[in-house]
Order: structure tokens, then sequence, then C-alpha cells
């Protein structure tokens, strides 16, 4: 598994042993109880063909052949383009080549979109060398975010993201005199870009639709879900989610991931607009993530499914979904609850009260706890090293088995 332990958990939960790969050293995730052993994996960024080596490697010392999980956009790249070398050691399932290069780089899955008529909102490509200027003076959808293409490293720390002065995945921009001063860090900035219109509401409008399809194209299984809180505030990441069971989100979704040809497990976000209630369509990712461990404890398995469809287990019987089951990231919730809390809209009592309510979370498991607790004392080291230096600002507290979003 190339994951993190909400996939981790999932699978101990049917009592698959878990061998967990991982380029990240200071990650905690390996010393679960349920790792039955950790590999150490070049980085599938910087060194895609040294990670495929270790993995095929690996492979040859196991009594059985194993099933491959991926989380990550870099994993999920990394087993997409070696697939074909991949399969000879391992089973997965992934989407095809063509369509998990197009769902990653957001310019080609908006030319995607529009081709098949998703309900995405107005979108504006703006490619490196292009004029980005006369582009964006055309622009007419306010307000708007100007976010990367894809999620590669360099924009965190980019002239462009210093400019707009806070760390975000995505830059809004109120109306058009909120770009003089970000214009020459647009036109200068290297990585494609895209500008899209921004609907209305909190990030708590955002709901997600998840799946997984065999490779025959059926839905064995599905949920749904929504944001309730996220780090920063407005386009941050999620810090705490809940999962629902809507009946025409699910419709919409399906019909949506079928006419992609998604397979394996599929997540497609929506946003719903808070006054007319359309839902439209922001991204779509083919692998694991954070929700399928609460949907986990909801009753609604995905990994373990994946993994007795693969190796020709028989499929359980159905389960209901127990709606409700929030997943929270403790340490970023504390930050988005600061945030909540200056605006007036979260208050102490409100904010422990939907910790109480929360039954699955991030990197921590009452039968599991040591990852979490050395993950922990970490951050209070790191924090007391500050203040004993003098260096007292709030800290960007970022738990050290973090999630792709």
């Amino acid at each position: 598994m190339i994951g993190d332990l909400n996939l981790v958990r999932c699978l101990a939960r049917v009592g698959v042993p878990v061998t967990l790969a991982s380029w990240r050293a200071e990650h905690t995730n390996g010393l679960s109880r349920h790792c039955a052993a950790r590999l150490r994996l070049p980085d599938p960024t910087h060194d895609p063909e040294g990670a495929v080596a270790t993995l095929l490697a690996h492979a040859l010392g196991c009594a059985s052949r194993p099933v491959l999980f991926y989380t990550g956009d870099p994993d999920l790249l990394l087993v997409s383009r070696a697939r074909h070398r991949l399969a000879r050691a391992y089973d997965f399932v992934i989407a095809e080549g063509a369509l998990v290069e197009a769902l990653v780089d957001k310019v080609r899955f908006h030319a995607l979109a529009e081709r098949l008529g998703l309900p995405t909102p107005p979108t504006l490509p703006l490619p490196p060398g292009s004029d980005r200027a006369a582009a964006i003076a055309a622009w007419a959808h306010y307000p708007c975010v100007l976010k990367p293409a894809c999620r590669r490293i360099g924009w965190e720390g980019s002239p462009l993201l210093r400019a707009y002065g806070r760390p975000a995945k995505v830059i809004g921009i109120a109306d058009p005199a909120e770009w003089r001063p970000l214009l020459p860090h647009v036109a200068a900035h290297r990585e494609p870009l895209l500008l899209q219109a921004a609907i209305p509401g909190d990030e708590t409008r955002i709901v997600s639709y998840h799946a997984y399809f065999t490779v025959a194209g059926e839905a064995v299984a599905e949920f749904t879900g929504r944001k309730v809180r996220t780090f920063p505030r407005e386009w941050g990441h999620s810090t705490c989610v809940e999962i629902t069971d809507h009946r025409d989100l699910r419709a919409l979704g399906r019909a949506i991931a079928t006419r992609l040809g998604l397979r394996g497990v599929v997540k497609l976000d929506f946003k719903e607009h808070p006054l007319t209630g359309q839902r439209f369509l922001l991204e779509v990712n083919p692998r694991f993530n954070l929700w399928h461990w609460p949907a986990a404890v909801a009753g609604v398995n995905l990994p373990a499914l994946v993994y007795r469809d693969l190796t020709g287990a028989a499929m359980p019987a159905p389960r209901p979904l127990r709606r409700g089951v929030r997943w929270l990231s403790f340490l970023d919730d504390l930050n988005a609850f600061r945030d909540y809390r200056r605006s007036g809209d979260l208050t102490l009592p409100a904010w422990l009260a939907s910790l109480a309510r929360c039954r699955a979370w991030e990197g921590f498991a009452w039968d599991d706890p040591l990852p979490a607790a050395v993950a922990f004392g970490r951050f209070v080291l790191r924090t007391g090293r500050r203040l004993l230096q003098r260096k007292a600002p709030p800290l960007p507290i970022r738990d050290a088995m973090a999630t792709p979003r």
C-alpha cells in the first residue's frame, strides 16, 4: 500500500495484512500495529523508476500475489504510468491511462468536461506563454479562483502565491481590481494556470460522490459525503467531513462516472449553489482517499471490497449505511476552529460538541494509539523549541500523518 493510516485501518477491519510503502521518513504511519511491514520507497515524483523497481523487488519476496493500493496523485500517476510492469507482480484496479492523465491535469479535465457536457463552472485555461493579462481583462465571471493546473511542487512558495499573501490551494479574486498586484506574477508563472468562476456559498456546500466500479463497469458500492470544516476556511483542506446518503447525488455521480468510463475507486466533488441548488462538478479523483475510513466505520468499506474483488473472494451482502459518521483531523481542525471563531461562526462549546460526534480520526484510533502519540510528541517538541527560541507566532500545524484531501 502506498497510503496512510486511513487506508490501513479500512483493511485492518477485515483482517488484511498490510505492507506500508512510503517515501516520507518522518511519517509515523508505519508504527501502526496493523502494518505487518514497512517499505521505504523512493519519491515517485522525483524517482519513479526507482519506486517501481522497489515495488517489483518487494513483490518477489511475497508468499502470494499482493494487491496494490494508492492514495495521492503522485502514487496514482506512478501506478498508472507503470501499470503494465506492475501488473506482472500485483493485482490492482485503476482507470484507463489517458483518463487518469486528464483527471489529474485541470486543463485537460476542462477540455474533457466540455467535450462530454459535464456540469462544470465557467473555466478559462491560462497556458504558459499566452497573453494572460488580455485573457483576464476579457474574463467576466466574478468572484473567481485562480488555480494551478496540477498539484505540483512549486505552487506553495511561488512568487504568485507570495504576492497573494497567504497559503492556499487556490487564489480567490472578488473583483477585477484585485488583479492589480498579481498580474506581473501571473504573467511570469511558468506552470499552466486555470481561471474558474467561484460558486457562491462556503465549503460546507461541497458534497461528494464515492464508489467502486469493477473492471466490468459495475458500481459495487456507493456513498456520499459533505465537508463540515476546512482550513483555510476558503478553498482549504478538509479538517472535518461527514458521511451522508443522498439518493439524487448518488444518481448524478454514477451517471457522470459512467459517462467518463471510470474504473476502480472514484470521488467526484460538487459544489451546490445556495440559491438554485444546482450542483457544479469541481474535480474527479480516481484514487483512494481519507473518506474511505469514515465510510468503513459507517458500514461501506470500499478498500475491503476492492481487496475481495481482486482476490476472488465472495462479495459480502450490502450493508445499510450509517449516516452522520464524521472524520476529523484534530490539529488541523483546531486551526479551522480558530478561523471560524474569529468570524463568529463557531463557539468553543459548539466545537467541542462537534468533536464528540466524530467516530473516525486522522491518525488516531483507540486500538492503535502509537502513531498519533509519537506524532503529537514531535509536535510538542517542535513547538517547545520555537517558544524557547522566542519564535511564537501561530504555527502552521500540519499532522505528521497528513492525508491527500
